[in-house]
């Protein structure tokens, strides 16, 4: 169902993060809804969280999927993204520009329930940027 490349993603993934056991689970899930909390407290005085993408310049097309240690990387990189999704905290990517030649961008991140919020906010962002031209290759 997916090509080689998410595949290998996937392989590479699955080393990294074998799966648990019902301790390890009830850990991870006691400590997921620690952080859902701290979020929400936060978002009552910081409304928006404006933040990286990543915090790297972009990879190439593929290059996630090309060693355990890209992917690695990539991860790393993608942290704060990935706790918004974890948080379940509505949050959108808007593109800023270019680094090095490759797209770069900003996302926002706002409290539970407050998509509204979040987009209003990427409109402003967007607005500022101008549109950006997708990057041929």
């Amino acid at each position: 169902m997916v090509g080689p490349e998410a595949s290998r993603y996937i392989e590479f993934d699955l080393a990294e993060h074998p799966p648990l056991d019902l301790a390890g689970y009830l850990d991870r899930a006691a400590r997921h809804l620690t952080v859902r909390r701290a979020w929400a407290r936060q978002a009552v005085v910081t409304p928006l969280l404006l933040g990286p993408v990543s915090t790297r310049v972009s990879f190439t097309p593929g290059q996630e999927s090309r060693s355990a240690e890209d992917k690695r990387r990539y991860g790393r990189s993608m942290t704060l993204s990935v706790w918004a999704t974890a948080v379940g905290a509505p949050a959108v990517a808007v593109p800023a520009g270019l680094a090095e030649g490759l797209p770069a961008g900003v996302q926002l991140i706002g409290p539970a329930f407050r998509e509204d919020a979040v987009l209003d906010a990427a409109q402003v962002i967007e607005d500022a940027c101008g549109v950006l031209t997708p990057v041929h290759g």
